[in-house]
């Protein structure tokens, strides 16, 4: 009997602590559920919270890129606005410095004089609608007046200087007149050259 009731005690003890170390396990095993089902909620949250940190962090940065560009294209478009700026000052600049130097070679053309010689030469036909006159220096000539068929291209024959760039010699009855022939412009007037 005694050797039973050893085998007994001991199958006995065997059986309560495998049991309890199963129900411990168990136990364990619920709390880490109870564990693991809340994590993720927290980290469904958390994850959403970083994606929208991270969108608004982008954002933020497109932001920041656009007005960069931005400001570049100012900066730019300011720097064309001086240069440009910068060329008008020089092409004004250029202008008036041309002005004088023509203002100061055509000085030696202007003034009204009396021819030193006369010549026969063709005969005079005036513009029609038009009778002759007397121009003076300063004066403006109408367009029909300086038409080609006026102009005296054989100046040195008749002792006329030769005309700058854009003026001509033209006939006016008896008189040759030196004509800007883009304004008009009446420049210098020789009296009595023809006959």
């Amino acid at each position: 009997m005694k050797r039973l009731i050893l085998p007994v005690i001991a199958a006995a003890f065997l059986l309560g602590a495998s049991g309890a170390a199963t129900a411990a396990p168990e136990r364990h095993h619920a709390h880490a559920q109870v564990k693991h089902t809340a994590k993720p909620a927290a980290r469904a949250r958390a994850n959403k919270a970083t994606r929208r940190a991270n969108r608004a962090t982008v954002h933020a940065r497109k932001s920041t890129a656009r007005a960069n560009r931005a400001s570049a294209h100012a900066r730019k478009a300011t720097a064309r606005a001086n240069r440009a700026t910068a060329h008008a000052r020089r092409a004004t600049a250029h202008a008036r410095r041309t002005t004088i130097r023509n203002n100061r070679d055509l000085a030696r053309w202007r003034g009204a004089v009396r021819a030193q010689h006369r010549y026969r030469w063709n005969t005079w036909h005036r513009p029609r609608g038009w009778n002759y006159r007397r121009w003076y220096v300063g004066g403006y000539m109408p367009r029909t007046w300086y038409a080609r068929d006026y102009w005296i291209t054989n100046y040195l024959a008749f002792s006329l200087l030769a005309p700058p760039p854009d003026y001509e010699w033209i006939r006016q009855g008896p008189d040759a007149v030196l004509v800007d022939i883009n304004t008009g412009a009446v420049l210098r007037v020789e009296y009595d050259v023809f006959y």
